[in-house]
């Protein structure tokens, strides 16, 4: 059922992250940059926070994280990176219940859902996040 998921997240990220891609005038893929922060900044309506990226880890919101538990709206992904964002404290993508996002900033209310479009404002737990 993990292996199922995880491949679900996979074959998601893969298709966000071509249609996100950015191209030269000439339309070939432009590589992400070595100047690249691998920082993702996760908000809430009262604190922004900027945790370092550490590739395929997942961050539960717990600990120095609890502040954000349960009270996400908003994110800022790297550009190169996907980022999957779930309900539990474990990064478990198995139950399907999760939002992939690309390079951008994100607003919690209306993100791109395994089945269109969510709100998934106060629902984040945890995240992980891999280079694409």
């Amino acid at each position: 059922m993990f292996n199922r998921a995880l491949t679900s997240f996979a074959v998601l990220a893969a298709a966000w992250t071509a249609a996100s891609m950015p191209v030269s005038d000439s339309g070939a893929v432009v590589a992400r940059g070595t100047e690249a922060s691998p920082v993702v900044s996760v908000c809430t309506a009262q604190v922004c926070l900027g945790i370092p990226l550490v590739s395929d880890t997942c961050v539960s919101f717990t600990g120095g994280f609890s502040v954000l538990a349960s009270q996400v709206i908003s994110a800022v992904t790297p550009g190169g990176f996907v980022c999957a964002f779930t309900p539990n404290f474990n990064c478990d993508l198995s139950q399907g219940d999760f939002i992939a996002l690309s390079s951008g900033t994100w607003d919690f209310s209306n993100v791109p859902g395994p089945n269109g479009n969510v709100n998934f404002d106060g629902r984040a737990e945890s995240f992980l996040c891999s280079p694409v």
